[in-house]
């Protein structure tokens, strides 16, 4: 009958959760990105001028009909060939194509939460003499991003555990430690049982606090 080792689990803890930064950091970063060029073609695209909106819908399919994995297979190994240059780091890698695959996401939670605001308000700046732009920062905007809350947490949250991957470019985070910790203890049971419950905490407390922000803003309106 098999018995679950807690020393395993227990003398490898340190090595695990030094993982936990990078894995966050490159999370961040990427979502930094994700959220840039979400916002960025969330805007182009609603003042549909038709050359930029074709690229845009076009990076969107691309970025959302493929793996995550392969997008950084893709950046990692194949881009240098193709380039003829050498190859950024690892991390580098998998922080771009993270943020590349966030921002085609984020790009159509952004246009939702726009699309949602009453178009009488962007009517109303207009004619108040406000600029596409101004109109959109000071009022369609902050009202979007409210809207639109729950939907950037959980992009946020499916990033986290999307990042296991970037573990097949040899990236020292909490999932390429958990593979080095099973192979150097055989013991793969305690040591993924361990790297499933660090994602487990890190994601349910990012839920659980972008919930209570959320009730706090309802409260507030």
């Amino acid at each position: 009958m098999f018995e679950f080792d807690w020393l395993v689990v227990a003398r490898g803890w340190r090595f695990l959760v030094a993982g936990i930064q990078v894995t966050l950091f490159i999370v961040a970063a990427a979502t930094t990105i994700g959220l840039v060029i979400g916002l960025v073609i969330g805007l182009l695209r609603g003042m549909k001028v038709r050359g930029i909106d074709f690229v845009a819908g076009w990076y969107i399919e691309v970025f959302r009909n493929t793996p995550i994995l392969v997008q950084i297979v893709w950046f990692y190994y194949v881009l240098p060939l193709v380039l003829g240059t050498p190859g950024m780091s690892a991390a580098t890698t998998c922080i771009i194509s993270i943020g590349l695959n966030a921002g085609a996401y984020l790009a159509e939670v952004f246009r939702a939460g726009i699309q949602a605001v009453d178009v009488g308000q962007m009517e109303a700046s207009r004619s108040l003499g406000m600029s596409y732009l101004k109109a959109m920062g000071l009022i369609i905007l902050p009202q979007a991003v409210r809207n639109v809350l729950p939907a950037l947490v959980n992009t946020f949250v499916v990033l986290i555990k999307e990042s296991a991957q970037v573990t097949f470019v040899g990236v020292m985070d909490v999932m390429h430690r958990g593979d080095m910790l099973s192979t150097n203890t055989s013991r793969p049971i305690e040591a993924y049982t361990a790297v499933a419950a660090i994602y487990f905490v890190i994601c349910y407390a990012i839920s659980k606090g972008a919930g209570l922000i959320e009730r706090r803003i309802a409260t507030a309106s």
